[in-house]
């Protein structure tokens, strides 16, 4: 028996095969690009969303920060004002009493805690510099720049020259309530004849 020889040509199969794998790697790329462009868009997203939750986490933190600071003021605001109030129900306010001399040409005021001078008494040639003296004196006198104050300040209408004096101290007691919006001062004329 004779053996025939057999020529097999396997270039077009193998042509089909290349064919075959271009065409799976061109579509596996492309695949593979879309899926990276995917991710590339979530992390993003997702960055996006990190950033803006930690903003408003941020903004609550400073907000709720703020709160807290208000609350602690409150209470210190609170515990100021129910001492002024206690201060003032036990006789322990701060009391200005306006003192003119017989004719009227010069005065004293006079600042006390209760029943305790806060110093000598300020004289009328002291008129510019009596806010802060008095602001001097209260701090001296264990009053905190921003306490709750409540004064009361006295003087009869009826002496000569109490006019200007009453100007030139409630000028000066306006000064003093600048510095501490929480001083409160009230006026009592001791004049009987009205």
């Amino acid at each position: 028996m004779k053996i025939k020889e057999i020529i097999l040509d396997f270039t077009s199969l193998l042509d089909v095969i290349m064919i075959i794998l271009f065409w799976y790697i061109l579509n596996y790329q492309k695949q593979a690009e879309m899926q990276i462009a995917e991710a590339q868009q979530s992390a993003a997203e997702a960055i996006m969303e990190a950033e803006q939750r930690e903003s408003e986490a941020d903004a609550l933190l400073q907000q709720a920060s703020e709160e807290l600071s208000n609350l602690t003021n409150i209470n210190e605001r609170q515990a100021s004002i129910l001492t002024a109030i206690k201060d003032f129900r036990e006789g322990n306010a701060l009391s200005l009493d306006l003192v003119m001399n017989e004719d009227g040409s010069s005065w004293m005021l006079y600042v006390r805690k209760g029943d305790t001078p806060l110093g000598s008494p300020i004289p009328n040639e002291k008129e510019k510099q009596l806010g802060i003296e008095l602001n001097s004196r209260l701090s001296d006198a264990g009053y905190a720049k921003d306490a709750t104050i409540l004064c009361i300040f006295t003087y009869d209408s009826s002496e000569p020259g109490t006019k200007a004096a009453y100007d030139a101290v409630t000028r000066e007691l306006k000064y003093v309530q600048l510095g501490n919006s929480q001083f409160f001062c009230y006026e009592m004329d001791l004049d009987k004849s009205y």
